[in-house]
C-alpha cells in the first residue's frame, strides 16, 4: 500500500512539473506492485484525482476544440486497447511499458516536433493514444506531440493535456471494469492511491506555477528512464 502511494505521488508531482508524464511514470512503478495489468487500470483510477483537480483550476487556459478533437480519436481507439489488455501475456505487456516510456523519453530528449497540428492529426492522435492507454496505460506521448505542434504556452499545454486525460480516463474506467481483466483488489487499493495522488498535486502545484518546466525537465526525463529500467529489468531478470 505505502508502495502504491508512493507511486502515484511521484506521477502527480511529474505531472505538474513538465505538464505531462502521469501515466509515464505511474505505470511502470505501479507494474512493480500490483502487476501490469492492474497497474493500467490503477493509473487511470488514481490519474483522476491529480489531474482533475489541475483541470478545474486551469479550465480557463483549456483549448477545448483541440481537446475534443483527441477525445474523438480516443473512443474509437479505446475499445482496441481493451481487446490488447485482455488477451496478451502480462510479461510482454510490461516489455512494451517499458519499451514505450524510453521511445517517448528518446523523442522530448531530441527535442523532436511534429511540424504542424492539424485536426487531422488531432483526431489521429486522440486514436493511437486512445489504444495505448487502454492496453499498457501509457497514452500521453502522441497528445504530448500534436500539443508541442501546437505550441502552446506552458500553462495552456497543462490545461490542455489534463483535460483531455481527465475525461479519457473517466471514458476507460467503465471499459476496464467491464473487461474483467483488473483484480477486485486493485479497486480497493485504488481508495489509497486517489488521495495520494491529489496530495501529491498540492504539494507540487505552488512550485509548478514559480519555475518553468524547462528547469524539471532534465530531472523528469531521467526519473521516467530510472523507472523504465527498473520495470524492464524485473520482467526479463
Amino acid at each position: 500500500m505505502i508502495a502504491v502511494c508512493a507511486a502515484v505521488f511521484v506521477a502527480a508531482g511529474t505531472q505538474q512539473l513538465a505538464g505531462f508524464g502521469y501515466a509515464l511514470m505511474a505505470v511502470p512503478l505501479l507494474s512493480l506492485v500490483v502487476g501490469t495489468k492492474d497497474a493500467v487500470a490503477l493509473s487511470s483510477l488514481s490519474g483522476l484525482a491529480g489531474t482533475g483537480l489541475m483541470a478545474i483550476r486551469l479550465r480557463h487556459r483549456t483549448d477545448r476544440p483541440v481537446v475534443k478533437r483527441l477525445l474523438l480519436g480516443a473512443v474509437v481507439g479505446m475499445p482496441l486497447g481493451i481487446v490488447v489488455l485482455r488477451r496478451a501475456p502480462a510479461a510482454p505487456l510490461q516489455v512494451a511499458v517499458s519499451v514505450v516510456v524510453l521511445l517517448a523519453v528518446a523523442l522530448l530528449a531530441s527535442g523532436f516536433r511534429l511540424r504542424r497540428e492539424s485536426p487531422r492529426t488531432e483526431l489521429g492522435a486522440g486514436f493511437l493514444s486512445g489504444m495505448i492507454n487502454t492496453s499498457i496505460g501509457i497514452g500521453g506521448p502522441p497528445v504530448v506531440l500534436v500539443l508541442q505542434a501546437a505550441e502552446h504556452e506552458q500553462h495552456a499545454f497543462r490545461a490542455t493535456t489534463v483535460s483531455y486525460f481527465v475525461v479519457s480516463n473517466l471514458v476507460a474506467l467503465p471499459l476496464f471494469l467491464a473487461s474483467g481483466v483488473v483484480s477486485s483488489s486493485t479497486w480497493a487499493v485504488g481508495v489509497f492511491a486517489v488521495p495520494a495522488a491529489l496530495v501529491g498535486t498540492l504539494v507540487f502545484e505552488r512550485v509548478a506555477f514559480r519555475v518553468r518546466t524547462e528547469h524539471f525537465r532534465v530531472l523528469v526525463l531521467a526519473l521516467l528512464v530510472l523507472a523504465a529500467v527498473v520495470s524492464l529489468a524485473r520482467v526479463l531478470g
